[in-house]
């Protein structure tokens, strides 16, 4: 059977890896502010970036990774693969929609870099009048004509970490980026802790301290607060589960079933 582990085994498992986990992330509140022009908010930022930008090549490593595993037929790989797919397509989606449609504009907490800037004088307005000005591009719009009148003389930002800022206008909690970093890594250490074995599982080792890196990156570039990628970490941690659960479901070979098939074949 090409998967030798239910969810009531991995499950637990996966669990006692994840947990500790959240418990480490708000003790990000314990790091020094980083200077961000420099290698560690350069650093800092790839880890983020690779939250979207990556996403999809490591979804597909991952997929790939674990139907190529041997014993396993061709309908039983192509099963495979379309079940996490799918799956991915939906909880990723709509993960992301719930935290940015419902979740941040219910709390309405706004970005440690915006509170900054307004504390600085940087941004003529409070933080609250920013989050009124409409959607993310009218203050992606107001907030780079405030950083080109400034011309950044009251910033010690690098190029990219600026742009980083102009681009994330939205509502600071929870964490979308440790939501979806916390949701991939969570969901393929539950579907390869259930399918793979050997060398081929040792793959399964970087997902948490990526997942982990990419949360701890938000505080550093101060686009986030601890609170918001533990809470997004938990929150990406039971979509992820929820996801597994759906391919379980889907795409488990079926024994019971497979006999009957035989049976029927010998009568």
């Amino acid at each position: 059977m090409s998967w030798h582990r239910a969810p009531r085994d991995i499950l637990p498992s996966v669990a006692r890896w994840v947990v500790p986990a959240w418990l480490v992330l708000p003790t990000s509140a314990l790091l020094p502010a980083v200077d961000l022009t420099g290698l560690v908010a350069l650093l800092a930022l790839a880890f983020s970036d690779s939250a979207k930008g990556a996403m999809p090549y490591i979804v597909i490593a991952y997929i790939v990774l674990i139907v190529s595993r041997d014993g396993v037929d061709r309908r039983q790989r192509l099963r495979e693969a379309a079940a996490m797919t799918l799956a991915m397509v939906l909880f990723l989606g709509a993960g992301a929609w719930f935290n940015e449609r419902l979740v941040k504009p219910a709390f309405a907490s706004p970005r440690p870099d915006i509170v900054e800037l307004s504390n600085r004088g940087v941004l003529p307005i409070s933080p609250t009048r920013f989050y009124e000005l409409g959607s993310k591009g009218e203050r992606r719009h107001y907030l780079t004509n405030v950083f080109s009148e400034s011309q950044g003389a009251a910033l010690r930002l690098s190029p990219r970490v600026r742009e980083h800022w102009l681009e994330e206008t939205g509502y600071s909690f929870p964490s979308g980026h440790s939501s979806a970093s916390m949701l991939v890594a969570t969901f393929f250490l539950c579907v390869g802790g259930a399918t793979l074995r050997g060398r081929r599982a040792l793959a399964l080792v970087p997902l948490l301290p990526w997942a982990l890196f990419v949360c701890v990156s938000r505080p550093v570039l101060r686009v986030h607060r601890p609170l918001d990628i533990t809470l997004g970490a938990v929150q990406g941690t039971i979509i992820g589960v929820c996801a597994f659960l759906f391919v379980w479901a889907l795409a488990r070979p079926r024994p019971a079933q497979s006999d009957g098939h035989a049976v029927a074949a010998t009568t």
